[in-house]
């Protein structure tokens, strides 16, 4: 077995790569996403296995919904869709992740299920 070792590399865009590998994790059961909707109010709640280190990561974290015209934006009309998430790593610390921060610095997408859409 090699042992590879992860270093912190903090990303500020998706990398299609990690993303890939993040979707194969959440096929496998290993990465769970929801966004859960009421009112205005979206909160994506993700965990898993991160694609670049392996460490557990959580994400847990609210945002308004723009309303328009009877809808909402950036979330979709159907609670059995999926919404494409951005999220960074936070999980154990790797070699040089610095005083201030958690992980490995990875940033992927995750596919969370829309939870509870109520459009106002």
């Amino acid at each position: 077995m090699v042992v590879t070792t992860v270093t912190y590399r903090f990303e500020s865009v998706p990398s299609q790569a990690l993303t890939d590998k993040a979707y194969e994790l959440q096929i496998q059961g290993a990465i769970h996403a929801e966004l859960l909707v009421q009112g205005e109010i979206a909160r994506l709640v993700a965990s898993g296995e991160c694609p670049r280190c392996g460490g557990h990561f959580t994400v847990d974290r609210s945002s308004e919904v723009p309303i328009v015209k009877g809808g909402t934006l950036g979330v979709g009309d159907e609670a059995d869709g999926y919404e494409a998430s951005v999220v960074t790593c936070n999980g154990p610390e790797v070699e040089g992740t610095p005083p201030d921060k958690h992980g490995c610095g990875a940033c992927f997408t995750v596919y969370a299920r829309r939870q509870g859409v109520n459009p106002t």
